[in-house]
């Protein structure tokens, strides 16, 4: 039959059919529920496409327009270099957090732009300053190398007057002094004590006077009647010197002593000067102990370097620059007798080879002296202490 079912089953009885049974079922009405069903499906499933299709217009609205308005900006941004603008944030989610990321960063961007600017318009202003200091600085130097050249000329002056001054007064000074003391000599026994102290006043202030113009000739002699350099041996400058302090060598019992020293070009007579101060210095400026002096030398670099090291009393650290100063004493003539002028000697002598010389020092535990000279190729490598 059409839209349905039959079954026929025989019925068996001790072995044999004594009957059969027939079932006959209408599935039309099941067919209909089926196809139904289908539709239904059907229907379902274009409903979730459909629903599908906006919920993903819907998310795609969401995240493409917040980013296509993070592009607009940056775009805006990296065209007008205006990092002012800010991306409009719409949501909480993670596209929220980007914008909100993206704003920071331009906000700090904005930040560092205007200190960037801010610290290229004082670079710039520090530029027109220093452009100004130059211009100043080398007007400066050209009034300062015209008066460089007018002070050289007035020292050259000044130092042939000090020379022609002191020279000429040594004659009548002599007179003076050898006048004093023979009066002293001779009518020492007719005078009270008060002129016999008067006549003693006179006597040591002629001395010191002479002393002082033998100083100042030294002085203006190492500018004006410098000779000319040569080889000459510092081992021997240093022998001489010793004789010329033997007596106060002898009288002090100092003990005075030099690493190898060197054959170099120099004023040897200048240079014996410089040796015969520095040690006499050291000789002279010493408590109870007994003086130690020590005379180092070694090549350093284009130049020699030298030491003259005591035990004395020392010079305190502010001092250091002024000792060298013409006249300048730090203690009084009863305490150290000198005239001021041999430290500033050996400063215009060293000057003159074209070193420098200084100090290091501490009261009580003596003094060092260092001083420079330049070296010359045809100078000779130090040599073994003799």
């Amino acid at each position: 039959m059409d839209g349905g079912v039959e079954l026929c089953s025989p019925v068996k009885y001790h072995g044999k059919v004594v009957g059969a049974i027939g079932l006959r079922a209408d599935l039309s009405e099941a067919y209909a529920r089926l196809w139904n069903y289908v539709l239904l499906s059907f229907a379902a499933l274009a409903l979730s496409l459909l629903a599908a299709l906006a919920i993903s217009r819907s998310a795609q609205r969401r995240v493409s327009q917040p980013i296509m308005a993070l592009t607009d900006v940056a775009m805006k941004v990296s065209q007008q270099q205006n990092y002012s603008v800010r991306a409009q944030t719409t949501s909480q989610d993670e596209i929220g957090t980007l914008v909100n990321g993206f704003n920071d960063m331009l906000q700090q961007i904005e930040r560092r732009d205007g200190e960037l600017k801010k610290t290229q318009s004082e670079l710039q202003q520090r530029v027109d300053e220093l452009q100004h200091e130059v211009a100043e600085r080398r007007r400066a130097e050209e009034t300062l190398a015209g008066k460089t050249i007018e002070l050289q000329r007035s020292n050259a002056e000044l130092e042939q007057f000090a020379y022609v001054a002191s020279h000429d007064l040594r004659e009548p000074l002599r007179m003076i002094t050898g006048y004093t003391q023979l009066l002293e000599k001779r009518y020492r026994a007719q005078l009270d004590a008060t002129a016999q102290d008067y006549i003693d006043f006179a006597v040591d202030g002629a001395k010191r006077m002479e002393a002082l113009i033998i100083d100042l000739l030294t002085y203006s002699r190492v500018g004006t009647k410098g000779k000319a350099f040569a080889a000459a041996d510092i081992e021997a400058l240093f022998a001489t010197t010793l004789k010329s302090l033997s007596i106060a060598i002898e009288e002090s019992g100092a003990k005075v002593t030099h690493d190898p020293l060197p054959v170099m070009w120099c004023d040897g007579a200048q240079v014996g000067q410089l040796l015969l101060n520095l040690i006499g210095n050291g000789i002279k400026y010493h408590d109870t102990r007994i003086p130690k002096i020590h005379l180092s030398c070694k090549r350093d670099g284009d130049q020699w370097l030298f030491a003259v090291s005591d035990n004395g009393i020392g010079i305190e650290a502010r001092y250091a620059e002024r000792i060298f100063v013409i006249f300048q004493r730090l203690h009084t003539r009863d305490e150290y007798p000198g005239t001021g002028i041999g430290l500033a000697v050996c400063k215009k002598i060293v000057e003159r080879h074209g070193g420098r010389i200084w100090l290091e020092s501490e009261p009580g535990r003596g003094s060092t002296f260092y001083f420079t000279i330049p070296a010359a190729a045809v100078e000779t490598e130090l040599r073994p202490e003799l």
